[in-house]
């Protein structure tokens, strides 16, 4: 049998997502100069692009690139 999510868990995960992504965020503004940070915002950017232009044919594929390359960025890079 799977495990059943209560409320309470899917908010507690969606509090700690958040944390975590403000996290995230706060150490890319303290880089946003970097090297690294203009890879990340080409990426993010890239990814817009697509969604603006209509290119559901590489939407998926672009982010999935994204989320599965090693960044420069991570919280283990901290």
């Amino acid at each position: 049998m799977l495990h059943q999510l209560s409320k309470e868990d899917v908010n507690e995960t969606f509090q700690i997502r958040s944390a975590l992504e403000s996290y995230c965020t706060l150490q890319i503004c303290k880089e946003a100069n970097s090297r690294k940070a203009g890879k990340l915002f080409k990426e993010h950017m890239d990814i817009l692009n697509a969604m603006q232009s209509g290119d559901v044919e590489h939407i998926y594929d672009i982010t999935i690139q994204h989320m599965e390359r090693p960044k420069g960025i991570n919280l283990e890079d901290l």
